[in-house]
């Protein structure tokens, strides 16, 4: 069953996680010397390193980052040759085995992966949903542990817990990024706790104030905390 999919900004590829615990890279467009797309489906890459299901996927320039309900993160390249898309085997077409990227293979695996076997204060419990910032430098995961965490995209740091749910967070989006110097020092600084309830204030109750204030109490918190 696909839990989650990506698409690349180009959007000649896509990404998918499934509960067969493993990520798939599909083409989607091929386009000629002249530029015209032209429609044309099929999996370049089998991405194995999860030990749970795939519950998030997104994808950037070039590469995809991938979250299960392992509790871990992936960083995958993208960018892999296409090579012998299929071979046949008793009369079926299947990929072949150069397309499959595993974590024991460190010239072809990950670039990283990141979770509590490497990192202090990871999720407590599996990881449901992930959404990438407006250029995906930046990803945020959804967790059953009831917390939101940030995590930087190029080094699998996680630099920012969000907390304050009261149940498990099951979905989540992110809207602009952060960048400049307010980025690097989230990331040098890396683990800093972001309190829910203030960002809840700030955004109001509906049952209290009006959509319009709620949306600009929320854009007062996103421009105060450096977002773009």
């Amino acid at each position: 069953i696909v839990q989650s999919c990506g698409f690349d900004p180009s959007g000649h590829k896509a990404v998918s996680g499934s509960s067969d615990h493993r990520v798939r890279l599909w083409n989607l467009f091929d386009v000629d010397a002249e530029g015209v797309k032209s429609l044309n489906v099929y999996n370049i890459a089998v991405f194995d390193t999860h030990e749970a299901w795939v519950s998030g996927a997104v994808m950037g320039h070039g590469y995809a980052v991938t979250a299960g309900y392992d509790r871990m993160l992936a960083l995958w390249d993208t960018e892999v040759e296409v090579r012998n898309i299929a071979v046949t085997v008793k009369g079926k077409k299947k990929l072949a085995k150069k397309n499959f990227i595993t974590a024991k293979n460190a010239a072809s695996g990950p670039i990283w992966t990141s979770g509590p076997k490497n990192q202090h204060g990871f999720h407590g419990a599996r990881i449901l949903a992930m959404a990438a910032s407006a250029h995906a430098k930046q990803v945020v995961t959804a967790s059953a542990d009831n917390k939101m965490k940030m995590f930087d995209v190029d080094s699998g740091v996680c630099v920012k817990t969000f907390e304050g749910c009261k149940a498990w967070v099951s979905c989540v989006a992110v809207c602009g990024e952060v960048s400049g110097s307010d980025w690097t020092e989230m990331v040098a600084n890396g683990k800093s706790k972001g309190k829910a309830p203030d960002m809840a204030q700030a955004m109001g109750r509906r049952s209290k104030k009006s959509d319009r204030q709620t949306l600009a109490g929320y854009r007062e918190v996103l421009a105060e905390s450096g977002g773009r």
